[in-house]
């Protein structure tokens, strides 16, 4: 396990489905962290949620890209926050 300093939320994004046939509402919230990306695992996440491949992105790729990366506007997200600083309350992301 490695310790990581949690820095502003940025956002959340708040989604509505069912699990197991059960109505459900997932509310992620998007935090900024720096980590070297060596210390970084997929093995180690505790809802892997059958993930086949992961890679790091860089903004260009991720504004470039035709594959969907979730959240929506996350590049955008980025960039707003190295220019201008975090909010003043969390964004509001699409499902």
């Amino acid at each position: 396990m490695i310790d990581v300093k949690v820095g502003p939320e940025l956002a959340v994004r708040t989604k509505d489905h069912l699990v197991g046939g059960e109505a459900a509402r997932q509310v992620e919230k998007y935090f900024v962290a720096v980590v070297d990306a060596v210390e970084i695992d997929p093995a180690w996440a505790s809802q892997p949620d059958d993930i086949r491949a992961w890679q790091w992105w860089s903004l260009h790729e991720m504004q470039e890209t035709a594959q969907t990366i979730y959240p929506l506007g996350l590049a955008k997200l980025i960039i707003d926050y190295l220019r201008s600083g975090p909010p003043t309350t969390p964004i509001e992301l699409a499902g």
